[in-house]
C-alpha cells in the first residue's frame, strides 16, 4: 500500500507540475517536447505494470477483464498497420503506439487500481495534488494579471492563460478538471474544513474567469454537455455535485465582471474584452479535407501521419491556413487511421457507457452517496472531454494527455462492476491466463523498445528539420507531436525540394 501510495502520489506531483509550471523548471528541451517524453515514459510504465500482474496471476480476468484485453489486441493491431503498412512518414509509429497505449494504459489500469485496496487512496491523493496545484496555478495567475494591469495592459488575452503555448491547449485541462473540483467539496477528508472550501471555491471561480477570458468555447459548451448528461443520468443524486459547479461559475462570472470589465474601466477608461467567435471558416476546410481523406482508403484512412505528408484533396483547404491537425480529433483518427478505427473507440466507449448504467444502479440502490459523488464527477469529466475533442486537439496535446490519462484511469477504475460472487479459478485455468499475459507482456516490451526508438529518432529530425522551416518561412509552428509540428511534410516541401 506504501509502495502503491508513493508511485501514484509522484505520478500524479509530476504530471501536474509538468503541465502547470514547466516554464519554471530547468529542462533539457522545451517544455513542450518534455511532457510529451514523459507521456510515452508514463505510458509504457502504466502498461507494463498491469501486464505483469496479469502474467504473475495477480491481477485477475473477471468481468469486464478479458472483453478489454480482446479490443485493445485489435485496437492495436490496426494502429501497427496504420504506422507500417500505409504511411509514408518514417515516425508514423510515435503517434501510433501513442494512442494504443493511451488507450491501453487507462484501461489496464483502472482495472488493477479495481481489484486493489487502494483506489479511495488514489483518488483522495488526485484531489489534493491536483486542487493544489491548480489552486496555486490559479494564485499566480492573480499575480500575472496584477503586474499586466500594473503595466497599463486592457487587453489580457495574451498573458492570460500562462504558461502553455496556446490558450487551446490550456483549456483542454480545465475541461478535465472543472468538472471535478465541486467532488473535492463532497468527499476526502478535508470535507469539512472551511478553508478547504475556500480554496476550491476560489480555484474554480479563477478557472472559470480564464475561461471567460479566454473565450474557450469548447470547455464551456464541453463541460455544458457534461452538466446535462449527469443530470439525465443521476437526476437528484447529482445536484449536490451540480450546486458546487453553479457556484464555481458564479464565482467565475462575478470574477470577470470585477477584473476584466471592472477594474480597467475604472483605472484606464476602457475594456478590452475577447469576443466568442462564431465564425468556424477556418475549421470547414480542415473538415471538409479531414473527410476527403477519411475516404480514400475506406475504412482504413491513409495512414499514422498522412494529414501533414498527403497531397492535399480539396481546394478548400488547399486556399486556407494549414494546421498541424484537424481540430477534430475523431475525424484526424478516421483520416488518418479510418473509420474502422473509430469504430474501434466507439466500442470502447460502449463498453463504458454500459458499465456507467449498471454501476449507476448499483450505487443507487446500495444509497452509496460517496462514490455516487465520484461517479458523477469523473463521468462529467469524461464526457465534457470527449465533447471537447469534436472541436480541439484533447488527444493530442501532451498536457490534455497527462491530464486525462489520469482522470480515465480513476474513471475505468470508478465504473467496474462489483460481482457478487468470484469462483477461484483451477489450476491450469491459471497458468493458461497467466501464459496469455506473459506473451501480451513479451509483445508490449518488442513494441515499447521501438517506439522509444522512433520517438527519439522523430526529435533528433524535427529538430534537424527547425533551422529550414524557420529559414524558409513556412506557416509557424504548427503543434502536433512535437511543438514544431509540421514535420515530416509533404516531399515538395522538404528540404533538397525547394
Amino acid at each position: 500500500m506504501r509502495a502503491s501510495s508513493v508511485s501514484f502520489s509522484f505520478w500524479c506531483v509530476t504530471a501536474f507540475v509538468l503541465v502547470l509550471f514547466s516554464d519554471f523548471i530547468p529542462l533539457p528541451f522545451d517544455s513542450y517536447a518534455a511532457k510529451r517524453f514523459f507521456l510515452v515514459l508514463t505510458l509504457v510504465l502504466v502498461v507494463l505494470v498491469p501486464l505483469w500482474s496479469i502474467s504473475a496471476g495477480r491481477l485477475q480476468s473477471r468481468g469486464w477483464l478479458l472483453a478489454d484485453l480482446s479490443l485493445l489486441v485489435v485496437i492495436w493491431s490496426a494502429l501497427l498497420y496504420h504506422s507500417y503498412g500505409l504511411t509514408s512518414s518514417s515516425y508514423g509509429l510515435s503517434e501510433a503506439a501513442m494512442y494504443g497505449a493511451f488507450f491501453s494504459s487507462f484501461v489496464l489500469m483502472g482495472h488493477a487500481l479495481f481489484q486493489s485496496n487502494f483506489y479511495e487512496r488514489a483518488w483522495t491523493i488526485f484531489l489534493l495534488v491536483s486542487v493544489g496545484a491548480c489552486f496555486l496555478y490559479a494564485m499566480m495567475t492573480l499575480t500575472v494579471y496584477g503586474f499586466a494591469i500594473a503595466d497599463g495592459q486592457t487587453n489580457l488575452v495574451p498573458f492570460i492563460p500562462w504558461g502553455f503555448v496556446s490558450m487551446r491547449y490550456w483549456s483542454h485541462v480545465a475541461t478535465w478538471m472543472l468538472p471535478l473540483f465541486p467532488v473535492a467539496l463532497l468527499i476526502g477528508p478535508f470535507k469539512a474544513s472551511a478553508l478547504w472550501k475556500v480554496m476550491v471555491l476560489l480555484t474554480m471561480a479563477i478557472w472559470w474567469w480564464v475561461i471567460f477570458l479566454s473565450s474557450a468555447r469548447g470547455s464551456t459548451i464541453g463541460i455544458a454537455v457534461g452538466l446535462g448528461l449527469v443530470l439525465l443520468l443521476f437526476g437528484r443524486s447529482s445536484l449536490g455535485w451540480a450546486k458546487e459547479l453553479i457556484k464555481g461559475f458564479a464565482g467565475g462570472v462575478i470574477l470577470w465582471a470585477l477584473l476584466s470589465v471592472a477594474v480597467p474601466e475604472l483605472l484606464f477608461g476602457e475594456t478590452q474584452v475577447r469576443g466568442l467567435k462564431t465564425d468556424n471558416s477556418d475549421r470547414i476546410p480542415q473538415i471538409l479535407e479531414a473527410w476527403a481523406m477519411s475516404l480514400q482508403h475506406f475504412p482504413l484512412g491513409m495512414g499514422a501521419q498522412s494529414w501533414l505528408t498527403h497531397d492535399i484533396l480539396t481546394s478548400q483547404y488547399d486556399l486556407t491556413k494549414k494546421f498541424g491537425h484537424p481540430h477534430n480529433m475523431y475525424l484526424m483518427w478516421a483520416a488518418e487511421y479510418g473509420w474502422l478505427l473509430v469504430a474501434l473507440v466507439l466500442v470502447l466507449v460502449a463498453f463504458a457507457a454500459v458499465r456507467v448504467f449498471v454501476k449507476r444502479r448499483q450505487l443507487l440502490n446500495n444509497d452509496d452517496s460517496v462514490s455516487v459523488s465520484r461517479l458523477v464527477a469523473i463521468t462529467a469529466s469524461v464526457s465534457a472531454a470527449l465533447f471537447h475533442a469534436g472541436v480541439s486537439a484533447v488527444f493530442m496535446a501532451p498536457a490534455s494527455m497527462l491530464v486525462g490519462l489520469i482522470v480515465l484511469t480513476l474513471f475505468w477504475c470508478e465504473i467496474q462492476l462489483n460481482s457478487p460472487s468470484y469462483d477461484v479459478p483451477a489450476d491450469n485455468t491459471k497458468r493458461k491466463r497467466s501464459f496469455a499475459g506473459g506473451l501480451l507482456l513479451a509483445g508490449f516490451v518488442v513494441i515499447a523498445y521501438h517506439w522509444f526508438g522512433n520517438v527519439s529518432d522523430y526529435h533528433k529530425a524535427m529538430r534537424e528539420d527547425v533551422q529550414f522551416y524557420e529559414e524558409n518561412a513556412f506557416k509557424g509552428h504548427l503543434p502536433r507531436f512535437w511543438f514544431h509540428g509540421y514535420f515530416p511534410r509533404n516531399s515538395t516541401e522538404m528540404p533538397g525540394t525547394r
